[in-house]
């Protein structure tokens, strides 16, 4: 994997993962925002969107440990 699309990737998931996982509870907490686009899981009945969350945070760790396997792996192979 070339290490510019590794980071872009990179960068990519974690910016839709925190948005997604980690702002979309702190939006549904703290403020009175209707839920949108950008915060897809907060259309969710209350207790279900932090559910949502914290499926959107663990699946972007999954997502993010492949990619690293995956770039390992091309680096070791030269």
């Amino acid at each position: 994997m070339h290490e510019a699309w590794y980071r872009l990737a990179m960068i990519l998931v974690v910016t839709a993962g925190f948005w997604e996982g980690v702002m979309a509870a702190v939006f549904k907490l703290f403020t009175d925002k209707e839920p949108g686009v950008a915060t897809a899981v907060n259309h969710l009945d209350e207790p279900w969107c932090y559910v949502g969350a914290a499926g959107v945070v663990l699946l972007t760790l999954v997502v993010l440990g492949f990619l690293d396997r995956a770039h390992k792996k091309a680096l070791a192979r030269g």
